[in-house]
């Protein structure tokens, strides 16, 4: 993964995992949850 924005979904394991992940590639927003002790 290259770059400031970018994620990696993780969609199981096995040959339907393997064909969901292959035609996953679309903009979306990201989220992240951060403990406050680390802000």
């Amino acid at each position: 993964m290259v770059g400031p924005a970018r994620g990696d979904l993780f969609a199981g394991s096995g040959d339907i995992a393997g064909e969901i992940a292959g035609v996953v590639r679309a903009a979306a927003d990201f989220h992240a949850l951060v403990p406050r002790a680390l802000t």
